[in-house]
Parts: structure tokens; C-alpha cells; sequence
């Protein structure tokens, strides 16, 4: 790893890797989501993450506070593992897709058919948003990134620009098993050398590889009735 020489520029380098590293632990939900394993012999499949240029006079400059940038950083690589989930899912051939009107029964009797819908997670297009949190709310009882149906709370994940889908996925954490290369606890991995005079080179990512062990536990749903895009997000 590189170290600058200045010890006010090499704190602040080390704050920024600390802050990219808790935000992505803040953010991550990929736990609740699926079966997670670290360390293992897996063979390591995709790598999910950055790699960028960084000036190094983010970190020698007084008047400069990259925060926010390394904490997208740290996000993006939560982001992404919930993109890898809903993207690669349904490339499996065991699991079909079902069409089916999308209504607050239709939806609710898909979830409990799951053996144990305490542990699902919902990935849901955005155009559904405001039927959802206005003319469905009182049976879905939206709260942050949860709905709680019948008392039990169940992770939604929404489409948006940059996590793209038109279906739903209904997921069961012990459907799918992920495998990282390294232990769970340090599932971030953070590598950063000198590029040049003027820039480091930084990288931020996950290894993973993954496995539906379950397909019976996982639905996914054609909606026939996805609004529009302006339906789904006007006031």
C-alpha cells in the first residue's frame, strides 16, 4: 500500500479508506438478502466495485474533503451486489417467470406461498412505488426499506437509473448461497498504489460467487399492469 511521506496527507488518506469501508458496511444488506460465506474455495466468479484515478492533493490540499466521494464509493459497491442479485438471478433456467396482475392479494398470497416469507426480500419496479406507499399502504405499511405485512417486516429493494428492472423478484435468503473470497468480515477489499507524480490508483470492490441452491424459494413475476414510469412517481 502506498503511504504519503506528509503525516497530515496519510491520516487523511487512511480516514477516507475507514470512511469508504463503514459506509459500505452501513449500506450493505446483501446478509439479509442471501446466504453469505467468506473465505472460501469457491472459485470467484465476479468482481463487483470501482477502480478509479484519485488526485493526491485530495489528501495533501487542507481546503479539500473528498468524504463524499469515497463514500459513494463505499455505496456503490452495496449497490451493486444488490444489482448482481436482481440481474443474475434470473438467468438461472430452473426458476420461470409467471405472469400475473400485480394487486395487494395476487402479491401477498406469492410472498406467503414462500415457506418462510420472514426471510424474503422484495425487489419491486419503481413505477409500482405509488400505488404502494399511497393507494395500497394501509396492507403494506411501507417504513423505510420494509414493508410489514401481517407483522412481519420484509426488505424491499426499488428499481432506479442505475438498477434497471421491469419484474419483481420475490427471494428467499436460503435460496441463494454467495461466496466471497475473502472472510466475511473484510468482504471489502480496498487496494491503492501510486499511480504517477499525481494520482493514486484506487480500488474498491467485492469477489463473489454465488449458487441458487433453492429455486422453489424464489418467484419472479411479469407484472401486466407496470404503470408508467410518470404513474409510478408523480405527487
Amino acid at each position: 500500500m502506498f503511504t504519503f511521506s506528509d503525516e497530515y496527507a496519510d491520516n487523511k488518506l487512511n480516514e477516507m479508506v475507514e470512511l469508504c469501508r463503514r459506509t459500505y458496511y452501513e449500506k450493505s444488506k446483501i446478509q439479509n438478502m442471501v446466504n453469505i460465506f467468506g473465505n472460501t474455495n469457491h472459485s470467484i466468479d465476479y468482481t463487483l466495485g470501482r477502480r478509479v484515478n484519485v488526485p493526491k492533493r485530495w489528501f495533501t490540499d487542507i481546503t479539500h474533503y473528498p468524504n463524499m466521494v469515497f463514500e459513494d464509493f463505499g455505496a456503490h459497491v452495496a449497490s451493486s451486489e444488490k444489482w448482481f442479485l436482481v440481474s443474475k438471478i434470473p438467468e438461472n433456467r430452473s426458476i420461470d417467470f409467471e405472469e400475473m396482475e400485480i394487486t395487494p392479494e395476487s402479491l401477498i398470497s406469492s410472498i406467503f406461498s414462500i415457506e418462510y416469507p420472514q426471510r424474503v426480500t422484495l425487489f419491486i419496479p419503481l413505477p409500482f412505488y405509488m400505488q404502494f406507499h399511497l393507494e395500497w399502504r394501509r396492507l403494506f405499511d411501507p417504513i423505510d426499506d420494509r414493508f410489514v405485512i401481517g407483522g412481519i417486516p420484509i426488505e424491499v429493494v426499488w428499481s432506479n437509473k442505475y438498477m434497471d428492472f421491469n419484474y419483481l423478484m420475490i427471494l428467499e435468503r436460503d435460496a441463494v448461497n454467495v461466496s466471497y473470497r475473502t472472510p466475511i468480515e473484510n468482504r471489502l477489499e480496498i487496494f491503492y498504489s501510486e499511480l504517477n507524480s499525481d494520482e493514486l490508483d484506487f480500488t474498491v470492490k467485492s469477489s463473489i460467487s454465488y449458487r441458487v441452491v433453492e429455486p422453489s424459494r424464489i418467484k419472479l413475476i411479469t407484472p401486466t399492469n407496470l404503470p408508467s414510469q410518470e404513474e409510478g412517481t408523480s405527487s
